[in-house]
Protein backbone atom coordinates (compact mmCIF):
# COMPACT_ATOMS: atom_id res chain seq x y z
CA UNK A 1 0.00 0.00 0.00
CA UNK A 2 2.90 2.35 -0.40
CA UNK A 3 4.07 2.12 3.18
CA UNK A 4 7.65 1.07 3.84
CA UNK A 5 8.62 -1.79 6.06
CA UNK A 6 11.99 -2.63 7.51
CA UNK A 7 13.50 -5.48 5.47
CA UNK A 8 16.46 -6.26 7.71
CA UNK A 9 19.81 -4.87 8.66
CA UNK A 10 22.72 -6.40 6.71
CA UNK A 11 26.35 -6.24 7.72
CA UNK A 12 27.81 -5.12 4.41
CA UNK A 13 31.26 -3.48 4.43
CA UNK A 14 30.94 0.09 3.26
CA UNK A 15 27.31 0.32 4.35
CA UNK A 16 27.84 0.35 8.11
CA UNK A 17 24.87 1.46 10.12
CA UNK A 18 22.59 1.61 7.12
CA UNK A 19 19.32 -0.21 7.44
CA UNK A 20 17.91 -1.34 4.14
CA UNK A 21 14.30 -0.50 3.53
CA UNK A 22 12.01 -1.99 0.93
CA UNK A 23 8.37 -1.79 0.07
CA UNK A 24 6.17 -4.81 0.51
CA UNK A 25 6.61 -5.82 -3.12
CA UNK A 26 8.12 -9.34 -2.95
CA UNK A 27 9.79 -8.97 -6.33
CA UNK A 28 11.74 -5.94 -5.11
CA UNK A 29 12.76 -7.82 -1.97
CA UNK A 30 14.05 -10.74 -4.07
CA UNK A 31 16.04 -8.36 -6.27
CA UNK A 32 17.62 -6.76 -3.21
CA UNK A 33 18.52 -10.18 -1.77
CA UNK A 34 20.11 -11.22 -5.08
CA UNK A 35 22.10 -8.00 -5.25
CA UNK A 36 23.31 -8.48 -1.68
CA UNK A 37 24.36 -12.05 -2.50
CA UNK A 38 26.28 -10.78 -5.53
CA UNK A 39 27.94 -8.13 -3.37
CA UNK A 40 29.00 -10.78 -0.85
CA UNK A 41 30.44 -12.94 -3.66
CA UNK A 42 32.40 -9.96 -5.02
CA UNK A 43 33.78 -9.21 -1.56
CA UNK A 44 34.82 -12.84 -1.18
CA UNK A 45 36.57 -12.79 -4.56
CA UNK A 46 38.25 -9.50 -3.66
CA UNK A 47 39.51 -11.04 -0.42
CA UNK A 48 40.86 -14.09 -2.30
CA UNK A 49 42.70 -11.80 -4.75
CA UNK A 50 44.28 -9.82 -1.91
CA UNK A 51 45.40 -13.08 -0.25
CA UNK A 52 46.85 -14.35 -3.56
CA UNK A 53 48.79 -11.12 -4.11
CA UNK A 54 50.11 -11.39 -0.54
CA UNK A 55 51.26 -14.97 -1.12
CA UNK A 56 52.98 -14.07 -4.39
CA UNK A 57 54.62 -11.00 -2.84
CA UNK A 58 55.91 -13.25 -0.04
CA UNK A 59 57.51 -15.60 -2.55
CA UNK A 60 54.99 -18.41 -2.08
CA UNK A 61 53.42 -20.49 -4.84
CA UNK A 62 50.32 -19.04 -6.41
CA UNK A 63 47.00 -20.85 -6.53
CA UNK A 64 47.52 -21.80 -10.18
CA UNK A 65 50.78 -23.64 -9.44
CA UNK A 66 49.16 -25.48 -6.53
CA UNK A 67 46.14 -26.46 -8.63
CA UNK A 68 48.34 -27.75 -11.45
CA UNK A 69 50.49 -29.71 -9.00
CA UNK A 70 47.42 -31.37 -7.45
CA UNK A 71 45.89 -32.07 -10.87
CA UNK A 72 49.11 -33.79 -11.98
CA UNK A 73 49.32 -35.75 -8.76
CA UNK A 74 45.73 -37.02 -8.98
CA UNK A 75 46.16 -37.78 -12.66
CA UNK A 76 49.41 -39.68 -12.12
CA UNK A 77 48.07 -41.80 -9.25
CA UNK A 78 44.74 -42.39 -11.04
CA UNK A 79 46.59 -43.45 -14.21
CA UNK A 80 48.81 -45.75 -12.15
CA UNK A 81 45.68 -47.49 -10.87
CA UNK A 82 43.54 -47.62 -14.01
CA UNK A 83 46.00 -47.50 -16.92
CA UNK A 84 49.50 -48.46 -15.71
CA UNK A 85 52.16 -48.10 -18.37
CA UNK A 86 49.88 -46.24 -20.76
CA UNK A 87 51.36 -42.77 -21.46
CA UNK A 88 48.23 -41.62 -23.35
CA UNK A 89 45.70 -42.54 -20.64
CA UNK A 90 44.90 -39.74 -18.28
CA UNK A 91 42.16 -38.74 -15.89
CA UNK A 92 39.60 -36.59 -17.68
CA UNK A 93 38.95 -33.52 -15.55
CA UNK A 94 35.58 -31.83 -15.44
CA UNK A 95 37.13 -28.41 -14.91
CA UNK A 96 33.88 -26.51 -14.36
CA UNK A 97 33.12 -28.80 -11.41
CA UNK A 98 36.51 -30.01 -10.24
CA UNK A 99 38.54 -26.79 -10.04
CA UNK A 100 36.15 -25.03 -7.61
CA UNK A 101 36.19 -28.17 -5.45
CA UNK A 102 39.99 -28.23 -5.51
CA UNK A 103 40.15 -24.53 -4.61
CA UNK A 104 37.81 -25.16 -1.68
CA UNK A 105 40.10 -27.93 -0.44
CA UNK A 106 43.13 -25.63 -0.71
CA UNK A 107 41.43 -23.10 1.57
CA UNK A 108 41.58 -25.55 4.46
CA UNK A 109 44.35 -28.05 3.63
CA UNK A 110 47.90 -27.76 2.34
CA UNK A 111 49.07 -29.41 -0.88
CA UNK A 112 50.96 -32.27 0.81
CA UNK A 113 47.95 -33.18 2.95
CA UNK A 114 45.66 -33.19 -0.08
CA UNK A 115 48.13 -35.36 -2.00
CA UNK A 116 48.28 -37.87 0.86
CA UNK A 117 44.49 -38.00 1.02
CA UNK A 118 44.25 -38.36 -2.76
CA UNK A 119 46.62 -41.34 -2.62
CA UNK A 120 44.60 -42.99 0.13
CA UNK A 121 41.37 -42.39 -1.80
CA UNK A 122 42.78 -43.88 -4.98
CA UNK A 123 44.01 -46.95 -3.04
CA UNK A 124 40.55 -47.41 -1.50
CA UNK A 125 39.04 -50.65 -2.85
CA UNK A 126 35.46 -49.70 -2.01
CA UNK A 127 33.33 -51.37 -4.72
CA UNK A 128 31.36 -48.18 -5.35
CA UNK A 129 34.55 -46.16 -5.96
CA UNK A 130 35.97 -48.88 -8.21
CA UNK A 131 32.77 -49.01 -10.25
CA UNK A 132 32.86 -45.23 -10.67
CA UNK A 133 36.64 -45.37 -11.33
CA UNK A 134 37.45 -43.00 -8.46
CA UNK A 135 36.19 -39.65 -9.81
CA UNK A 136 37.57 -36.49 -8.25
CA UNK A 137 34.11 -35.30 -7.16
CA UNK A 138 33.74 -38.33 -4.88
CA UNK A 139 37.14 -37.63 -3.39
CA UNK A 140 36.19 -34.04 -2.68
CA UNK A 141 32.97 -35.00 -0.94
CA UNK A 142 34.73 -37.71 1.12
CA UNK A 143 38.05 -35.98 1.80
CA UNK A 144 37.68 -36.22 5.58
CA UNK A 145 37.36 -39.99 5.33
CA UNK A 146 41.06 -40.02 4.43
CA UNK A 147 42.29 -37.67 7.16
CA UNK A 148 44.36 -40.46 8.72
CA UNK A 149 46.34 -40.79 5.48
CA UNK A 150 48.07 -37.49 6.10
CA UNK A 151 48.56 -38.18 9.80
CA UNK A 152 50.20 -41.61 9.65
CA UNK A 153 53.45 -42.28 7.90
CA UNK A 154 52.73 -46.02 7.91
CA UNK A 155 50.46 -45.45 4.91
CA UNK A 156 53.45 -44.54 2.78
CA UNK A 157 53.93 -47.11 0.08
CA UNK A 158 57.11 -49.09 -0.39
CA UNK A 159 59.56 -47.92 -3.04
CA UNK A 160 58.56 -49.23 -6.45
CA UNK A 161 60.61 -52.15 -7.72
CA UNK A 162 60.89 -50.70 -11.22
CA UNK A 163 62.29 -47.31 -10.13
CA UNK A 164 65.23 -46.26 -12.27
CA UNK A 165 65.69 -42.79 -10.77
CA UNK A 166 69.03 -41.75 -9.32
CA UNK A 167 68.86 -41.52 -6.36
CA UNK A 168 66.10 -44.14 -6.08
CA UNK A 169 62.71 -42.92 -4.94
CA UNK A 170 62.00 -43.45 -1.25
CA UNK A 171 58.28 -44.08 -1.75
CA UNK A 172 55.68 -44.77 -4.38
CA UNK A 173 54.38 -41.22 -3.89
CA UNK A 174 57.78 -39.73 -4.66
CA UNK A 175 58.14 -42.02 -7.69
CA UNK A 176 54.70 -41.01 -8.98
CA UNK A 177 55.52 -37.33 -8.50
CA UNK A 178 58.85 -37.65 -10.31
CA UNK A 179 57.27 -39.65 -13.15
CA UNK A 180 54.49 -37.08 -13.53
CA UNK A 181 57.12 -34.35 -13.59
CA UNK A 182 59.02 -36.15 -16.35
CA UNK A 183 55.84 -36.67 -18.38
CA UNK A 184 54.51 -33.12 -17.93
CA UNK A 185 57.78 -31.23 -17.85
CA UNK A 186 56.61 -29.18 -14.83
CA UNK A 187 58.12 -28.58 -11.38
CA UNK A 188 57.27 -30.83 -8.45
Amino acid sequence: MGSLCLLRSYAVPGLKGVELMADTDKQTLRKIEKLLDLLRELRQKESEIVEEVGRLAGGEEGIGVKLKRLERWFDAVWTERYAPGSPKAAYVWQYAKDVPLLKRLLRSLDVDTIEARMSAYLRDDDPFYRKQRHPFGLFSSNVNRYADAAAHSDLTLEPPADCKHTPACKSDQEHTRRRANEMQGGPF
